[in-house]
């Protein structure tokens, strides 16, 4: 009596648009009426492999089951969603069938509600069905239905109906399950089937109408509430991950009255905390700190800790940090000791592939964490334990990858055997140039080691999700004065809102939160005179609706690059390009994805994937492609072979020559764009498969060629070196949207900032690129960042 559509072998890519339905990849949107905004409604897709949308096709789709009423959800354990006439469910075996809603409200003790608030009786007894095959069964049922009343002939053809008339009993059957009973009741009289239920009240209408399952099921806690929160077409929710940690970066600097306040980027008061500056370093100042850092909604606290600084948590600190409900993770700060006491990056090779950096790391971790109860250590969403290491000490370039790997997993391996715990390490990256070495660990080892900065606007490689740092106005006017160095002001709200984005959009694990209390950059939520509680409240608010407002709403993603030694440094174009360039970019364009290379690539990984991004040169993957699903979109970099039988489904001739120099890119009309492309070897001069279309061209003395060619979901760019414009059509086509400039992850010298000289020159450095961040409102949205007072108010 469960109606199972096998899906082992169906894929599709897009749906035909009606009755209100849109098309999307792999799927449909419905827009609703909810509060007037056509914007927003439901979508049903094969995301995720989980094929849904195929399943209520093969059901019939908007004539049987109707459209969609609801977010995927876990029902029973399984991955569900609830259309107009049902509820359908996937299978891990590769099925969906749908659900005995009223058989299921039935065990779970809901009758007594369902009669009260719907009128729906319970179910008749059906022993008798015990042994009997099925033609009998169904006899007996649609017994149910079998007089001449007019009230229960109307039920009876409410039952034979969806959106039309179904064609047979078996169709009903199929679709409603069998009727379990017929009675009059509050309501009038009511037919329950396993899936649904009916109600005619004979003195007002001739006319049986459907019980809204939706609302049966909201009222009964059925549907957890967010599945009911309509959302865009662009989006793509699937379930909701796990809210991510938070912590605040906390400095032990501070232990006496005596403070170099001179050089605080903002003046304090202290009496804001509910403490006088004598108490600064006792059980009182902890308190404090600890309960506003408690009711800012944090989970707790990483410990800025480097050797011989007497930072490690004492026993006073301890205890205050329990009292207050907070834990504390380790803030490892190697770079420190190597940068000469100033604020500036050291020079790099301080860490070596030898026992004494691995014995200094891993000893220093161990004895961090040694004296602090365990259940006072601070883990990830996933219940592993990070370890933030601030450190660009890794040489630029590999010479030796056999010490390099006895370094990355002996290091991992002995703090978890010394700690019996889960380690990560959320490394500061070196960026451009980026270091091999470090590139090495992040490729290979991607559930121990991940990309992490504690400012926002340098680039970051996409090599995963793991952590996403917040800065709250970052001004370094005290350190800078101190150290002699320019002044750099980020404080531009599109900082917050992109990081606010990213956390509640790419589901990490981890937000960084810089910081508590380091003075002298201004990144702080401590009150002050210049913000007073403003930081602080956002934040908090931020916080507070982070924990409701996680999704899983990107297409999930993996990118294909080479090995970051798969050639020595500087002798392949392509892999500097990606290392360099591409894979910095990807960070605005896929920030969801996970990086992984040519050799890590299986079908059953790619299987399980939305969408793919393809930077390698290693054409081995382009026989699996050949054999995905068309729901899966591919965007395909490709600049070295153009033979294979993935690559001739966009493009039919190649010419010989290849193309050299600053060329005009036009759109699908042959129309200038404004943007221009530089060719150096990686551009192909191609005509497009006739199968395909190209949407970007680039002209060639009068002649233009395809630079983006799109063949059913998959698009080629045809230009290694990233290109803005190029990007930015590939993937406002996959996301079917169009892409936000954003100022985060910048790239070169035109980072978005105030720069100011000790020469006294002001310069206000602007940059922005298309990203897929959204730039919504912050949670408070009067937030304004503060002119600096001594700077000019025009820039």
């Amino acid at each position: 009596m469960i109606a199972l559509v096998a899906m082992l072998g169906t894929s599709a890519s897009s749906a035909h648009a009606e009755n209100g339905e849109v098309a999307i990849n792999a799927g449909a949107f419905f827009p609703t009426t909810i509060d007037g905004n056509e914007d927003l409604g439901f979508s049903v897709t094969d995301d995720r492999n989980i094929r849904l949308w195929s399943a209520w096709q093969a059901l019939g789709g908007q004539q049987t089951l109707g459209a969609p009423l609801s977010r995927r959800f876990i029902m029973d354990g399984l991955v569900s969603q609830v259309f107009e006439r049902g509820v359908l469910r996937w299978h891990p075996h590769g099925s969906a069938s749908i659900a005995n809603a009223f058989d299921d409200l039935a065990a779970r003790g809901h009758n007594p509600l369902l009669l009260n608030q719907f009128g729906v009786p319970q179910s008749a007894n059906w022993a008798e069905d015990d042994g009997d095959d099925w033609p009998g069964i169904q006899t007996r049922h649609m017994a149910l239905l079998t007089g001449s009343e007019p009230w229960r002939m109307a039920l009876r053809t409410a039952y034979r109906a969806a959106n039309g008339p179904l064609d047979s009993e078996a169709a009903a059957i199929n679709l409603y399950g069998l009727p379990m009973a017929v009675e009059p009741t509050t309501a009038g009289y009511v037919l329950r089937a396993q899936r649904a239920a009916w109600v005619i009240d004979p003195d007002h209408s001739s006319v049986a109408v459907p019980i809204d399952l939706a609302t049966v099921l909201t009222t009964t806690g059925s549907i957890p509430s967010f599945a009911r929160v309509p959302h865009r077409a662009d989006e793509r929710p699937h379930l909701p991950p796990r809210t991510p940690t938070s912590a605040v970066h906390f400095f032990d600097w501070w232990r006496d009255a005596n403070l170099p306040s001179e050089f605080f980027t903002h003046s304090l008061n202290w009496d804001r905390i509910g403490i006088h500056p004598s108490q600064i370093g006792t059980p009182a100042y902890y308190d404090a700190n600890f309960r506003l850092i408690r009711d800012l909604g944090v989970d707790g606290v990483f410990w800025e800790w480097y050797e011989g600084a007497n930072l490690k948590p004492t026993t006073t600190i301890i205890n205050s940090l329990r009292r207050h409900g907070l834990k504390i993770g380790l803030f490892y700060d190697w770079e420190l000791l190597h940068a000469g006491g100033q604020a500036v990056l050291s020079d790099r090779a301080y860490i070596a592939a030898n026992e004494a950096s691995l014995s200094k790391i891993v000893d220093e971790t161990i004895a961090f964490y040694s004296d602090i109860p365990r259940d006072l250590w601070l883990t990830d969403a996933e219940g592993r334990l990070p370890v933030a290491v601030y450190a660009y000490g890794f040489p630029q370039r590999m010479t030796d990858i056999a010490s390099w790997t006895w370094f990355f997993t002996e290091l991992p391996r002995r703090v978890e055997a010394a700690l019996s715990a889960d380690v990560i390490f959320d490394w500061s990256v070196a960026y451009l140039p980026p270091s091999q070495v470090q590139e090495f660990a992040f490729e290979r080892w991607p559930e121990t080691y991940a990309p992490f900065n504690f400012v926002v606007d340098l680039p970051q490689s996409q090599f995963g999700h793991h952590i996403v740092t917040w800065n709250y106005i970052f001004d370094n006017r005290g350190v800078a004065a101190r150290d002699g160095l320019p002044r750099v002001i980020r404080d531009d709200n599109r900082y917050l809102q992109e990081t606010d984005w990213l956390a509640r959009h790419t589901q990490p694990s981890l937000i960084f939160i810089y910081s508590w209390n380091e003075f002298w950059e201004g990144s702080h939520l401590f009150p002050d005179d210049t913000y007073e509680w403003r930081r602080y409240n956002l934040a908090q608010a931020q916080l507070k609706a982070l924990r409701s407002s996680v999704v899983d709403d990107l297409p999930r993603t993996v990118v294909i690059t080479d090995s970051a030694v798969a050639f020595p440094d500087g002798t392949n174009g392509l892999l500097e390009n990606q290392r360099t360039l591409v894979r910095n970019f990807l960070r605005r364009y896929v920030p969801q994805a996970n990086l992984i290379t040519a050799n890590q690539v299986t079908m059953a990984t790619l299987e399980k994937t939305d969408m793919i991004v393809s930077l390698t040169t290693d054409r081995r993957v382009d026989a699996l492609f050949q054999q995905l699903p068309a729901r899966i979109q591919i965007v395909y970099w490709n600049a070295n072979d153009l033979t294979t039988e993935f690559a001739r489904r966009f493009v039919q001739e190649v010419d010989a020559e290849r193309p050299l120099g600053r060329f005009e890119v036009q759109d699908s009309k042959d129309q200038a764009t404004g943007h221009s492309m530089f060719a150096e070897g990686d551009v192909w001069l191609v005509t497009p498969n006739p199968d395909a279309i190209a949407n970007l061209y680039f002209d060639v003395n009068g002649t233009s060629y395809p630079l983006i060619i799109k063949s059913d979901n998959d698009q080629w760019i045809n230009i290694y070196g990233p290109t803005e414009i190029a990007l930015q059509t590939a993937f406002e086509t996959v996301y079917g949207r169009a892409l936000e400039p954003a100022i985060t992850f910048a790239l070169g010298g035109n980072i978005q900032r105030l720069e100011v000289y000790p020469d006294g020159r002001v310069i206000q450095n602007t940059f922005s690129a298309p990203s897929v961040f959204r730039h919504e409102p912050l949670a408070i949205p009067t937030f304004e960042p503060a002119t600096p007072a001594d700077l000019p108010t025009t820039r």
